[in-house]
């Protein structure tokens, strides 16, 4: 229905983050951090122009609406069956989490290092669809609103491990090693591990290799995301005569 002009999207999102953290040095000289990390995302949409579904349906059935008389369609005459949705919806995540890290011991190639941290993290986020929408009354079938939320545990330790050093070829070899684990509210818990191998050949001259799994947990909008109409069908008492 391009003859009741075009689609207008417009969109305000306000945004706000705050992050308060610490950080120090122990005597042995491990370094220590802690943070508390919150942001949150708050928007509303507008979609000017859309065809309220449910008026030209019914517009069809009373006979005030003839779909097949295109020609007479303007932005004028159409105003009845056009409507702005107005959506809103949001995200915010909260975290906070305490990492340290340093030295442990001298080997032949160098100093064994580590890095270890916990966090806990909380995401949610919704979608509330406009009025008319939401209700099926403009979109047969409606839009549900979607809305939920989750938190994880994790916990996590490296080690950067000096292999050789100062050799014919081998300027440098270290290994690296990871493990985190954590832990969904919304299904359990699981880990994941990195192997990498950094190979300084000269100074001019490295390579890397590196094996490691990988998790991604469901989103929010795949937890819970509510139902929403495709391409929905008009079907005109004449056309179905013809049929």
């Amino acid at each position: 229905m391009a003859d009741v002009g075009n689609r207008e999207f417009s969109q305000v999102v306000d945004t706000v983050r705050v992050v308060v953290g610490l950080d120090g040095m122990l005597d042995n000289g491990w370094s220590w951090d802690t943070s508390v990390n919150f942001g949150r995302n708050d928007s509303v949409d507008r979609l000017a122009n859309l065809i309220n579904m449910g008026s030209v349906n019914t517009g069809i059935t009373e006979g005030t609406f003839n779909p097949l008389d295109q020609a007479s369609w303007s932005q004028e005459n159409m105003t009845e069956y056009l409507y702005t949705g107005i959506n809103s919806g949001g995200s915010e995540m909260f975290i906070v989490s305490a990492d340290l890290s340093g030295e442990i011991m001298e080997l032949p190639a160098g100093y064994l290092g580590f890095a270890t941290g916990l966090e806990h993290r909380t995401e949610k986020a919704w979608f509330i669809p406009d009025s008319l929408t939401s209700q099926g009354m403009a979109n047969d079938p409606k839009v549900e609103p979607t809305g939920g939320e989750y938190d994880v545990n994790e916990a996590y330790i490296e080690f950067a491990i000096p292999l050789l050093s100062g050799l014919p070829f081998a300027e440098q070899v270290d290994l690296s090693a990871a493990m985190r684990y954590f832990d969904y509210s919304t299904f359990g818990s699981d880990s994941t591990w990195k192997l990498g191998l950094t190979w300084r050949v000269t100074d001019d001259f490295m390579l890397r290799s590196v094996a490691s799994t990988a998790f991604r947990a469901p989103s929010v909008d795949e937890l819970y995301s509510g139902k929403s109409p495709s391409f929905d069908q008009v079907q005109h008492p004449v056309g179905q005569d013809q049929a």
